[in-house]
């Protein structure tokens, strides 16, 4: 997109009073909106054999001594 080539960017400056944010004094620390969220969801179960791990498998580690390697 074109610009006007004179360093400005496309964005243009309001004229007008200026809008601040965050200057007045926060009547309260709390936010409004936390007592909107949903509550949390039960822990589920999954399709996993009681008593194992989720994939069924374990980490072996990696075999030891001098003529071992990695599996």
């Amino acid at each position: 997109m074109p610009r006007n080539g004179d360093g400005s960017s496309d964005n243009a400056i309001e004229s007008g009073h200026n809008i601040i944010h965050g200057a007045g004094e926060e009547p309260s620390t709390r936010v409004s909106r936390a007592d909107k969220t949903a509550p949390v969801p039960d822990v589920e179960k999954g399709a996993g054999l009681e008593g194992m791990n989720a994939s069924g498998g374990q980490s072996q580690g990696l075999a030891q001594g001098p003529d071992r390697g990695q599996g």
